[in-house]
Protein backbone atom coordinates (compact mmCIF):
# COMPACT_ATOMS: atom_id res chain seq x y z
CA UNK A 1 0.00 0.00 0.00
CA UNK A 2 2.91 2.31 0.73
CA UNK A 3 4.45 1.56 -2.67
CA UNK A 4 1.17 2.55 -4.34
CA UNK A 5 1.07 5.79 -2.35
CA UNK A 6 -2.13 4.83 -0.50
CA UNK A 7 -0.62 5.07 3.01
CA UNK A 8 2.31 6.74 4.74
CA UNK A 9 4.24 5.64 7.81
CA UNK A 10 5.40 8.04 10.48
CA UNK A 11 7.87 6.85 13.09
CA UNK A 12 6.56 7.78 16.50
CA UNK A 13 9.32 6.36 18.71
CA UNK A 14 9.31 7.83 22.16
CA UNK A 15 12.10 8.48 24.65
CA UNK A 16 10.77 5.76 26.99
CA UNK A 17 11.42 3.08 24.39
CA UNK A 18 7.82 2.51 23.34
CA UNK A 19 7.84 2.22 19.59
CA UNK A 20 4.73 2.99 17.62
CA UNK A 21 4.03 3.29 13.97
CA UNK A 22 1.58 5.89 12.86
CA UNK A 23 -0.09 4.85 9.60
CA UNK A 24 -1.98 7.47 7.65
CA UNK A 25 -4.26 7.08 4.67
CA UNK A 26 -3.26 9.39 1.83
CA UNK A 27 -5.63 11.25 -0.45
CA UNK A 28 -4.87 8.65 -3.15
CA UNK A 29 -5.66 5.89 -0.67
CA UNK A 30 -8.95 7.51 0.28
CA UNK A 31 -9.82 7.96 -3.37
CA UNK A 32 -9.04 4.29 -3.98
CA UNK A 33 -11.32 3.21 -1.09
CA UNK A 34 -14.14 5.42 -2.36
CA UNK A 35 -13.76 4.02 -5.88
CA UNK A 36 -13.99 0.47 -4.54
CA UNK A 37 -17.10 1.33 -2.54
CA UNK A 38 -18.76 3.11 -5.45
CA UNK A 39 -17.90 0.39 -7.96
CA UNK A 40 -20.35 -1.95 -6.26
CA UNK A 41 -18.05 -4.92 -6.86
CA UNK A 42 -17.70 -5.71 -3.15
CA UNK A 43 -21.32 -4.89 -2.31
CA UNK A 44 -23.96 -7.37 -1.24
CA UNK A 45 -26.77 -4.88 -1.90
CA UNK A 46 -29.42 -5.02 -4.60
CA UNK A 47 -31.49 -1.91 -5.27
CA UNK A 48 -35.06 -2.74 -6.28
CA UNK A 49 -36.91 -0.17 -8.38
CA UNK A 50 -40.65 -0.71 -8.76
CA UNK A 51 -44.00 0.87 -8.14
CA UNK A 52 -45.13 0.88 -4.51
CA UNK A 53 -48.84 0.29 -5.18
CA UNK A 54 -50.88 -2.05 -3.00
CA UNK A 55 -51.38 -4.29 -6.03
CA UNK A 56 -47.61 -4.94 -6.09
CA UNK A 57 -47.16 -6.04 -2.46
CA UNK A 58 -46.97 -9.75 -3.33
CA UNK A 59 -44.59 -9.06 -6.22
CA UNK A 60 -42.41 -6.95 -3.94
CA UNK A 61 -42.35 -9.71 -1.33
CA UNK A 62 -41.43 -12.31 -3.96
CA UNK A 63 -38.58 -10.22 -5.39
CA UNK A 64 -37.16 -9.50 -1.93
CA UNK A 65 -37.32 -13.20 -1.02
CA UNK A 66 -35.38 -14.23 -4.13
CA UNK A 67 -32.75 -11.52 -3.56
CA UNK A 68 -32.26 -12.66 0.06
CA UNK A 69 -32.22 -16.33 -1.00
CA UNK A 70 -29.38 -15.50 -3.42
CA UNK A 71 -27.39 -13.93 -0.57
CA UNK A 72 -27.98 -10.23 -1.26
CA UNK A 73 -29.58 -7.46 0.77
CA UNK A 74 -32.65 -6.01 -0.97
CA UNK A 75 -32.89 -2.21 -0.85
CA UNK A 76 -36.22 -0.48 -1.53
CA UNK A 77 -36.13 3.26 -1.05
CA UNK A 78 -39.38 3.41 0.91
CA UNK A 79 -37.83 1.06 3.49
CA UNK A 80 -34.60 3.07 3.88
CA UNK A 81 -34.23 5.43 6.83
CA UNK A 82 -32.31 8.51 5.77
CA UNK A 83 -31.62 11.85 7.38
CA UNK A 84 -34.40 14.43 7.08
CA UNK A 85 -32.10 16.95 5.40
CA UNK A 86 -31.40 14.48 2.58
CA UNK A 87 -33.90 14.42 -0.28
CA UNK A 88 -35.36 11.14 -1.48
CA UNK A 89 -33.51 11.69 -4.77
CA UNK A 90 -30.19 11.90 -2.91
CA UNK A 91 -31.06 8.73 -0.99
CA UNK A 92 -31.92 6.92 -4.24
CA UNK A 93 -28.65 7.94 -5.89
CA UNK A 94 -26.61 7.07 -2.79
CA UNK A 95 -28.18 3.62 -2.52
CA UNK A 96 -27.79 2.87 -6.22
CA UNK A 97 -24.11 3.84 -5.97
CA UNK A 98 -23.71 1.35 -3.11
CA UNK A 99 -25.45 -1.56 -4.82
CA UNK A 100 -23.91 -4.39 -6.80
CA UNK A 101 -26.90 -4.61 -9.14
CA UNK A 102 -30.40 -3.28 -9.63
CA UNK A 103 -33.69 -5.00 -10.31
CA UNK A 104 -36.20 -2.84 -12.20
CA UNK A 105 -39.81 -3.97 -12.46
CA UNK A 106 -41.51 -1.90 -15.15
CA UNK A 107 -45.01 -3.17 -14.35
CA UNK A 108 -47.11 -0.05 -13.94
CA UNK A 109 -44.71 2.05 -16.02
CA UNK A 110 -43.49 4.30 -13.20
CA UNK A 111 -41.16 7.02 -14.45
CA UNK A 112 -38.90 6.65 -11.42
CA UNK A 113 -38.15 3.04 -12.35
CA UNK A 114 -36.91 4.19 -15.76
CA UNK A 115 -34.71 6.84 -14.14
CA UNK A 116 -33.29 4.47 -11.53
CA UNK A 117 -32.54 1.74 -14.09
CA UNK A 118 -30.86 4.29 -16.39
CA UNK A 119 -28.79 5.75 -13.57
CA UNK A 120 -27.63 2.28 -12.49
CA UNK A 121 -26.77 1.38 -16.07
CA UNK A 122 -24.78 4.61 -16.38
CA UNK A 123 -22.88 3.73 -13.19
CA UNK A 124 -21.92 0.39 -14.74
CA UNK A 125 -24.27 -1.74 -12.64
CA UNK A 126 -26.01 -4.80 -14.00
CA UNK A 127 -29.73 -4.15 -14.37
CA UNK A 128 -32.21 -7.01 -14.34
CA UNK A 129 -35.37 -5.93 -16.17
CA UNK A 130 -38.75 -7.33 -15.11
CA UNK A 131 -42.31 -6.76 -16.25
CA UNK A 132 -45.61 -8.52 -15.88
CA UNK A 133 -46.76 -10.14 -19.09
CA UNK A 134 -49.98 -8.11 -19.14
CA UNK A 135 -48.06 -4.81 -18.98
CA UNK A 136 -45.03 -5.56 -21.16
CA UNK A 137 -46.61 -4.11 -24.32
CA UNK A 138 -46.69 -0.73 -22.53
CA UNK A 139 -42.95 -0.58 -21.86
CA UNK A 140 -41.05 2.22 -23.52
CA UNK A 141 -39.17 1.44 -26.72
CA UNK A 142 -35.91 2.70 -25.18
CA UNK A 143 -35.89 -0.20 -22.72
CA UNK A 144 -38.10 -2.97 -24.09
CA UNK A 145 -35.32 -4.31 -26.31
CA UNK A 146 -33.26 -5.17 -23.22
CA UNK A 147 -33.76 -8.76 -22.06
CA UNK A 148 -36.70 -8.69 -19.68
CA UNK A 149 -38.01 -11.34 -17.41
CA UNK A 150 -41.63 -11.24 -18.51
CA UNK A 151 -43.68 -13.12 -15.93
CA UNK A 152 -47.22 -14.43 -15.74
CA UNK A 153 -47.24 -15.23 -12.03
CA UNK A 154 -45.05 -14.99 -8.95
CA UNK A 155 -43.83 -18.58 -9.19
CA UNK A 156 -42.50 -17.95 -12.69
CA UNK A 157 -41.01 -14.63 -11.57
CA UNK A 158 -39.22 -16.25 -8.64
CA UNK A 159 -37.71 -19.05 -10.69
CA UNK A 160 -36.58 -16.84 -13.58
CA UNK A 161 -35.22 -14.11 -11.30
CA UNK A 162 -33.18 -16.58 -9.24
CA UNK A 163 -31.72 -18.07 -12.43
CA UNK A 164 -30.85 -14.59 -13.78
CA UNK A 165 -29.13 -13.51 -10.54
CA UNK A 166 -27.11 -16.73 -10.45
CA UNK A 167 -26.13 -16.36 -14.12
CA UNK A 168 -25.43 -12.62 -14.30
CA UNK A 169 -24.43 -11.54 -10.81
CA UNK A 170 -22.92 -14.46 -8.87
Amino acid sequence: LKDYGFITFLDASSADGNDAINIRLTYSGLEYVINIQESGEQSNKCFIAMQFAETMVDTRTAIKAVVKDCGYQPILIDEVNYESEITINDAIIKNIKECKFLIADFSGQRHGVYFEAGYALGKGRQVIYLCSEEDFENTHFDTNHYPHIVYRDLSELGEKLKNKIQAWID
